[in-house]
């Protein structure tokens, strides 16, 4: 069992801490006992797994706000709040309805740009997460810019 504890902070700004959980080597374990190779040593199998773990600690208030624009055939994400926010589960198509293809999700840091290329002419579906907020944007070729400050969508 493990607890952490964060004594003090008054930031502006979220703070992201990894946690690392890293075991200590166990003992060698042999594998076929009846089987021996050169000079009388026999095959091992070592395993070691570790664990490590995002700590997001929010600010003392938040700011959410995230904003996208088409640029140069690329959509381009900023963030101008104060915590971040996950793009997740985006599909680029060639029209409504028709051939898709996915794109990796990524994590966009306060105060932090990140994009998606080869989005001219392009539909676009993809969602903005933050915390238990899950936001559904679609856009249309020619949806230039927009940006999250409205209500947001109950977690499906």
């Amino acid at each position: 069992s493990v607890r952490l504890v964060l004594r003090g902070r008054e930031e502006d700004t979220e703070a992201v801490y990894r946690v690392s959980f890293i075991p200590k080597a166990a003992q060698d374990v042999e594998v076929g006992a009846k089987i021996q190779l050169k000079n009388g040593v026999g095959p091992l199998i070592r395993v070691l797994t570790g664990v490590g773990n995002l700590i997001f600690v929010e600010p003392k208030h938040s700011q959410k706000s995230i904003n996208w624009r088409r640029e140069g055939g690329n959509l381009v994400f900023h963030n101008t709040g104060n915590v971040n926010y996950l793009i997740r589960n985006a599909l680029l198509c060639t029209q409504k309805g028709g051939s898709c293809s996915k794109h990796p999700g990524f994590r966009i840091y306060p105060k932090s740009t990140k994009s998606i290329s080869g989005v001219s002419g392009k539909f676009l579906s993809f969602q903005v997460r933050r915390s238990d907020e899950i936001y559904d944007i679609e856009l249309e070729p020619n949806d230039n810019s927009g940006a999250i400050q409205g209500p947001k969508v109950p977690k499906s």
